[in-house]
C-alpha cells in the first residue's frame, strides 16, 4: 500500500508562532531600565554604554526568563554571545569615556554640548526608541530561546550565523584595543596596519557582521513567522544604516583632520573600502 508523503516541514507552524509578540514586553522593559540613566546623565548614554548594557541585558534576560536548566545548548551560545558582547563594549565605551584625551577632541566636545542642552521631553523621545531598537535587534535570539522545538547545534544556518557573531564581535574588539593603544601612543595618529588593512573602519565592520550573524543564527527559530521577520529585519536594517550612515560621516572628518598628510593619502590608496573591503 502507498504510503501518504509527510507535508513539507512548516516551519511557521512548528516554531515562532509559539510565540506571542507580547511575551517580549518583559525584554523591552530590561532595554528600557539598561537605558535609563541616559535620562539623568548624558543622553549618549542612549547610544553608548547604555546600548551596549542593553544587549548584554537581554542577553541574560533570556537565559534567566526561559531558566538556566532548561536552556538548549543553541539558546545558551546564542544569548552568552550576545550578553559577551554587550558587556565588552558597553565597558570599553565607559573606559573611552574616562579619557580626557577623547573628551577633549572638538567633535565630543561638540556632542556633549549639545546632548546636555536636551530637555526630558526630547530625552524621552530618544530613550524610547533606542530602547526599542535594541529589542528588535535582539529579536533572533529572543526566538531562538522561547520555541518550544529545540535548534539542534548541527543546523547549518545557526552554526554560521552564531560563527559570524563570533568572527563580528572578535574584530570590533580587536579594532577598538589596536586603535585604543595607537591613540595612547600618538594621538594624531590613525589606524593604518593590522585590521585596518582590511577596510578603514574594521570596527564597524565588526558590528555589522555581528548583528547579521544574529539575524542568521535566528532563522531556524524565526522560520517563516512574518511578524517575528519584519521584527528582526527592521532591527537589522537599523543598526545597518546607522553603522553605514557613521562610517561615511567618518570619512569625512578623517579627510577633513588627515587629508593633506602623505601618509593618509598613501594609506587611502591601498585600503578603499570604509566600511567593507574593496577589491578592486
Amino acid at each position: 500500500r502507498h504510503k501518504q508523503r509527510p507535508p513539507p516541514f512548516d516551519f511557521a507552524r512548528m516554531y515562532a508562532l509559539d510565540l506571542p509578540l507580547t511575551s517580549m514586553l518583559p525584554t523591552l522593559g530590561v532595554s528600557l531600565a539598561a537605558t535609563s540613566p541616559g535620562l539623568v546623565a548624558s543622553p549618549l548614554t542612549f547610544i553608548s554604554t547604555g546600548y551596549g548594557g542593553a544587549i548584554a541585558a537581554i542577553g541574560a534576560w533570556n537565559m534567566a526568563a526561559k531558566g538556566f536548566d532548561k536552556l538548549p545548548l543553541t539558546a545558551s551560545l546564542h544569548n552568552v554571545a550576545m550578553a559577551l558582547f554587550g558587556l565588552r563594549l558597553a565597558a570599553f565605551l565607559q573606559l573611552r569615556s574616562q579619557q580626557d584625551s577623547y573628551n577633549s577632541r572638538q567633535e565630543m566636545k561638540d556632542a556633549m554640548g549639545k546632548f546636555s542642552k536636551m530637555g526630558l521631553k526630547a530625552r524621552l523621545m530618544m530613550w524610547v526608541p533606542c530602547s526599542a531598537l535594541y529589542v528588535m535587534m535582539a529579536a533572533p535570539a529572543f526566538a531562538t530561546t522561547g520555541i518550544k522545538a529545540e535548534i539542534p547545534i548541527s543546523n547549518p544556518v545557526f552554526a554560521v550565523g552564531l560563527a559570524t557573531m563570533i568572527v563580528g564581535g572578535l574584530l570590533e574588539a580587536v579594532s577598538d584595543y589596536q586603535k585604543t593603544a595607537l591613540k595612547k601612543k600618538d594621538p594624531k595618529a590613525f589606524g593604518s596596519t593590522g585590521v585596518f588593512r582590511i577596510c578603514r573602519h574594521p570596527s564597524y565592520l565588526g558590528e555589522v557582521l555581528f548583528w547579521v550573524g544574529n539575524y542568521i543564527a535566528g532563522l531556524p527559530a524565526m522560520g517563516l513567522d512574518l511578524r517575528y521577520q519584519l521584527l528582526a529585519g527592521t532591527g537589522l536594517m537599523g543598526i545597518l544604516s546607522i553603522m553605514t550612515s557613521a562610517s561615511k560621516r567618518l570619512i569625512g572628518k578623517q579627510e577633513e583632520k588627515y587629508g593633506k598628510r602623505e601618509d593618509w593619502k598613501k594609506y587611502a590608496s591601498e585600503v578603499k573600502g570604509a566600511l567593507f573591503p574593496k577589491l578592486f
